[in-house]
């Protein structure tokens, strides 16, 4: 599972860096946290939410964060007519706002 994020401004989006965001390291160095349970990474997505509570946007309070496991978007075909879905965390959560599902 990695833990994702995004900044958008004024129609600008760029990636956040979540390990940054959730004070923890990143495996390969690039400000994307991998964790092995979906339990740790939503531990790791609420650390960072709450960090940013009460914070205005200059100060790092609008990011959209999710928990994913990418590697299974590769198994993601809009065109497909059958129901399975791959399993993932698919939550996302707005720093500033409540869980949108």
């Amino acid at each position: 599972m990695e833990l994702l994020g995004l900044d958008i401004s004024f129609g600008a989006v760029s990636a956040r860096d979540t390990a940054r965001d959730a004070d923890t390291a990143s495996m390969y160095g690039e400000g994307l946290p991998v964790f092995r349970t979906k339990a740790e990474c939503q531990k790791a997505l609420r650390h960072a939410i709450q960090k940013y509570a009460g914070l205005s946007h200059a100060e790092g309070n609008d990011g959209w964060f999710l928990c994913s496991d990418w590697r299974t978007w590769g198994d993601l075909d809009p065109m497909a007519t059958h129901d399975r879905q791959p399993e993932q965390a698919a939550i996302v959560f707005r720093s500033e706002s409540r869980p949108e599902y």
